[in-house]
């Protein structure tokens, strides 16, 4: 049965995002806003890139988004159309995409193997006579016994 429902969850590497010189260097503020914009991304896929939109859409003061909206974390987004977007969590989308479209494809193609085994008209199997006779005469005798008696 097909799924049509997007993927519920991105694989994170603790010991890329911790080797990273630009997460290192952010303050606890700009990590909790980093995460909780890449957790956006991945939902909704853009948020809002002006500060007081972006204060109003994840529900805190503007000056807290102000405070954590450095540079640090804006290097991690690309701004178009007055949105940010997260490329590395855009390429995981397409590369579970792309193995979707993989599978599916292989399915159908082992599908058609299979389906196309059983279509092929199965070889028949000659029954010497002897062997049918002898089933027959059995089956015969038994029945003969029994209307005997």
């Amino acid at each position: 049965m097909t799924q049509n429902r997007k993927a519920p969850a991105y694989q994170e590497y603790a010991a890329s995002t911790l080797a990273n010189r630009q997460f290192r260097l952010m303050t606890l503020a700009e990590r909790g806003l980093f995460h909780t914009l890449r957790l956006e991304c991945w939902e909704n896929k853009q948020v809002p890139s002006n500060d007081h939109q972006l204060a109003k859409y994840l529900g805190y003061e503007v000056s807290e988004i102000q405070i954590a909206l450095t540079d640090n974390v804006k290097s991690f987004f690309v701004e178009s159309n007055g949105l940010f977007s997260c490329p590395e969590i855009e390429d995981y989308r397409q590369h579970l995409d792309d193995i979707k479209i993989k599978q599916r494809e292989g399915g159908k193609r082992g599908a058609a193997m299979t389906n196309g085994k059983q279509n092929k008209p199965r070889k028949q199997t000659s029954v010497s006579d002897e062997g049918k006779s002898s089933a027959n005469s059995q089956v015969a005798r038994r029945v003969g016994v029994e209307s005997a008696a």
